[in-house]
């Protein structure tokens, strides 16, 4: 009956192969290597005067090489890792959710040169990741960088997480650009869009959506849209697509933030 290696401990691998019969179990001995190779175990022989040979110098790379490798504990590290991918993108998504804000957008200019800016910011985000990745490779980590082993898997996750990275620190310098520099101002859009009604379902993030009820969107030339939701029915039947509205907030060369609307002529004030 052969021997289950990989259910060896380590000490119990280095007894085995200081005292097997090399001349007769040669195929044991290169399976006994492997598996000490596999569990980033190094060591050195040194032949006794008796014939037997004594490892020395032995070196563990991980702490637990003393419990037994098997595979059915592969499934479980995968799993590990891929509940932490999961969360990182819930976790980027949401961040994303919370700086769009309805009431704020983007100017024409900015909104132009956001895609060159992307690319820029993705290239060191990238390289992070590969530096990351790397360590985690050299040290064995069973973290999220650790349980990518291939170069295909590496790419795909790295150019995900670092295109993830560089909308959110572009949106990030945008706000910042734009409280620190923007103005009171006081825009004419037009109505392009009245909801009279309540939503058809509900969502987590109605005011994100876009499909919220009881909704008033309006358009500014060369910044967007701006949506407002749950306004009263009674203000909403009063109004048409193609009306005027004034917006009353702070503009920037990076976007114009609404703080209140005006209809013209005058409905409410919200």
């Amino acid at each position: 009956m052969e021997p289950n290696y990989p259910n060896y401990t380590a000490d119990e691998l280095l007894r085995a192969l200081s005292s097997i019969n090399r001349d007769k179990f040669p195929q044991r001995v290169v399976l006994l290597q492997q598996e000490l190779t596999k569990r980033g175990i190094t060591y050195e022989e040194q032949q006794l005067p008796s014939g037997e040979r004594q490892m020395v110098n032995v070196s563990y790379q991980h702490d637990s090489v003393d419990k037994p490798v098997n595979d059915e504990d592969e499934p479980i590290e995968k799993s590990q890792g891929n509940s932490v991918s999961g969360l990182a993108v819930i976790v980027g998504v949401a961040y994303l959710i919370v700086l769009d804000r309805n009431s704020f957008s983007m100017s024409q200019q900015m909104f132009d040169a956001s895609f060159p800016v992307i690319f820029l910011l993705t290239i060191p985000l990238f390289y992070v990741c590969w530096r990351q990745w790397k360590k985690a490779q050299l040290h064995q980590s069973s973290w999220f960088w650790g349980e990518i082993k291939t170069s295909d898997k590496f790419t795909t996750n790295a150019i995900f997480l670092s295109l993830a990275g560089a909308v959110m620190l572009l949106q990030l310098g945008v706000l910042a650009f734009h409280h620190s520099t923007s103005k009171p101002a006081v825009q004419m859009a037009e109505v392009v869009d009245v909801y009279n009604q309540p939503a058809k379902r509900k969502l987590m993030f109605t005011r994100s959506s876009g499909l919220c009820g009881y909704r008033l969107e309006a358009k500014l030339r060369g910044y967007g849209r701006y949506q407002w939701c749950d306004q009263p029915s009674s203000l909403l039947a009063k109004i048409e697509v193609g009306d005027p509205i004034e917006l009353q907030g702070k503009v920037s060369a990076a976007g114009f933030y609404v703080d209140k609307f005006q209809l013209k002529p005058s409905h409410s004030v919200n």
